[in-house]
């Protein structure tokens, strides 16, 4: 776990937001085509999080990154929330 994500707090904007004012998508593997041509590199899982009809937080995970370096550590993550 990243000590810095889990110092984020949510916003007070969105704090009181009722489940029907959120919209959360998920590409589990986007970069499908390049997953299938052994193009690792490429592959990210997608996350993003709504509320009303405004974008406020997202993840990037490439799962893959540095899978080609012997020892390295596989894989990072990018997010991000508006106001944070």
């Amino acid at each position: 776990m990243d000590p810095e994500a889990l110092k984020l707090t949510c916003p007070a904007a969105w704090q009181g937001a009722a489940m029907g004012e959120l919209t959360v998508w998920v590409d589990p593997l986007d970069g499908t085509k390049e997953y299938t041509q052994g193009l690792l590199d490429h592959v990210t899982v997608l996350i993003g999080i709504a509320v009303g009809s405004k974008a406020v937080a997202g993840v990037i995970h490439q799962p893959y990154y540095n899978y080609k370096s012997e020892g390295a550590t596989v894989g990072r993550t990018f997010y991000g929330l508006v106001g944070e």
